[in-house]
């Protein structure tokens, strides 16, 4: 056999077995490598949530069953002193998600949190607003107690009352604005009564007005005139559903559930 014939033949065997390779299955796929989600079995989970958080959160619900559909998440709103005092009266709940700091340390301090489970989530910035059909223009707090009917939260539960009369203390101007104040259960029903126009002016949060077109923004308070806005989250003591709560919880700290609240204007507090 001669050598033209000698290399031909080897040349055919190499470009076999170079086929023979490329038609193996790949087992190094990387998309095999990544790890599943586990689905957790049917369960509720009961979510005692501030007021102001209600319409992101039905979005973050409905994006974490998609991961999570056995799973039901019933979330209750109010202010975040009155979901507190119902937590502290025994009312079945698993996670807390507080509009204040003030609030969540309080319900460590009383034992009611799992360890380990408490975490600092959101922020937020609160705002002067009117009316969108009032001709008002409002610069600063001086032109806010000088209107007659100014509404915000109960100072006492409701954590934008409690940033709204911080800032006017501040200013010195409390004593001016609690002679006119008409004051509200929570932060949804104050952006109510301003965009009703039943009062002059409100405290609310700059994710209130997000997709209201009857509320304006007259100007953002200044923050280092109360405490910091700071939502955050965690997860009771006495709950029966441990795992989900926590998956739960571990969602609301992913880049796609933060992209849901930042739509609505909040921040990330981590």
């Amino acid at each position: 056999m001669n050598k033209k014939v000698v290399w031909l033949v080897v040349l055919c065997m190499m470009l076999s077995m170079a086929l023979l390779v490329g038609c193996a299955p790949n087992n190094e796929n990387p998309a095999n490598d990544e790890p599943e989600v586990t689905a957790l079995p049917a369960q509720t989970i009961t979510v005692a949530a501030a007021a102001s958080l209600q319409e992101p959160l039905a979005e973050a619900i409905a994006l974490y069953n998609q991961a999570q559909p056995n799973v039901t998440v019933d979330a209750s709103y109010g202010s975040s002193g009155a979901l507190l005092e119902q937590i502290q009266n025994g009312a079945p709940v698993d996670i807390f998600l507080s509009a204040s700091k003030k609030y969540m340390t309080k319900a460590d301090e009383a034992g009611l949190l799992a360890a380990d489970t408490a975490f600092d989530w959101l922020t937020n910035s609160l705002v002067v607003a009117t009316s969108a059909q009032s001709d008002l223009t409002l610069a600063s707090l001086e032109d806010v107690v000088a209107l007659n009917n100014i509404a915000l939260g109960t100072p006492e539960s409701v954590p934008a009352g409690k940033y709204a009369k911080e800032a006017l203390t501040n200013a010195g101007l409390w004593e001016q604005a609690e002679a006119k104040a008409v004051y509200a259960k929570d932060v949804k029903s104050v952006a109510s009564y301003v965009e009703s126009g039943s009062a002059d002016v409100g405290f609310i949060y700059a994710s209130d007005t997000v997709g209201r077109e009857g509320i304006k923004t007259q100007f953002t308070v200044d923050s280092s005139l109360h405490s910091p806005i700071v939502y955050p989250v965690g997860i009771i003591g006495t709950t029966q559903v441990m795992e989900a709560a926590k998956s739960f919880t571990d969602f609301l700290k992913t880049d796609d559930a933060k992209a849901i609240f930042a739509n609505y204007g909040f921040g990330a507090a981590e």
